[in-house]
């Protein structure tokens, strides 16, 4: 039971999906880093096979590709933010040592979500096959709320996924430089890449005319994504949004309306300074 079993076409971004989906509640920080982990392969994994996305020269970071013109307009203003979320939830869990909580990876989680039904939805091959296209909506029932996993995963801290991302990059860096490496120096491999961008621009133009006939069933939620990516870069500040009266905090006095006729609301943050 889990919430990325329609990724069983792409093995290896379902396998870090569903580590993450694993410790969210055991160990929220791990999730928050795997969930970042997850992205970082499927960015790289569009750039490596659409051949619309071209791969910076010198820099190749995550950041880097995100930003990227050709590919940001590919994602849309939709999920877009829910990059940002993810990635911001997963440099966070790394470079700080401020406690990660469930509700962030959670959140997280939901956002990565997201973005593989539209990764899914825009390059699944069963699609291509006749296979029905099907919502794929977030379950937190699906979620373990406690789970025996192995050691290694089991609280780690700040300092331990530090190593554990320069570890992954560097066997992945590796990895991609033999490969390019081996195709530069074998005709045979860059034609194998070659039919394989070419099969994918198909699936992506079929997938298109399916989609495009139907309206997305899909919640994708922006308003919590907005208010999570909000709550991660205060938090990256050091302000302590759980504290009292930070969030939604009670006022009174605001202009009447039809919809309001008491004059009572509130504000979404206060950031009170040292004295108040």
């Amino acid at each position: 039971m889990s919430n990325f079993l329609f990724l069983s076409e792409w093995p290896e971004l379902q396998e870090y999906a569903l580590k993450a989906e694993a410790v969210v509640n055991a160990d929220p920080r791990s999730s928050c880093f795997y969930s970042r982990y997850t992205l970082e392969r499927t960015v790289q994994w569009m750039y490596e096979f659409d051949k619309w996305l071209q791969k910076p020269k010198y820099d190749q970071s995550l950041n880097t590709l995100i930003n990227q013109s050709d590919f940001k307009a590919a994602l849309g203003s939709t999920i877009f933010p829910k990059i940002k979320a993810v990635q911001k939830a997963g440099n966070n869990a790394v470079h700080s040592e401020r406690k990660v909580t469930e509700p962030e990876s959670t959140q997280a989680l939901k956002e990565l979500h997201h973005i593989l039904y539209w990764f899914y939805r825009t390059y699944s091959s069963g699609i291509q096959q006749g296979q029905p296209l099907q919502d794929q909506v977030f379950d937190l029932a699906k979620v373990p709320k406690t789970v025996q996993i192995s050691a290694d995963l089991v609280m780690q801290s700040a300092k331990q996924l530090k190593l554990l991302q320069k570890q992954l990059t560097e066997r992945d860096e590796a990895h991609q430089q033999a490969l390019e490496k081996a195709r530069q120096q074998n005709t045979a491999l860059q034609q194998q890449l070659q039919a394989l961008q070419n099969q994918l621009e198909q699936q992506k133009a079929s997938n298109a005319k399916v989609t495009h006939k139907v309206k997305d069933p899909h919640n994708y939620n922006e308003a919590e994504t907005r208010e999570f990516i909000i709550d991660q870069y205060l938090k990256e500040m050091g302000w302590v949004l759980d504290a009292p009266n930070v969030k939604e905090f009670a006022v009174k006095g605001m202009p009447l309306s039809i919809n309001n006729k008491s004059g009572n609301g509130a504000i979404d943050y206060v950031l009170w300074g040292a004295d108040g």
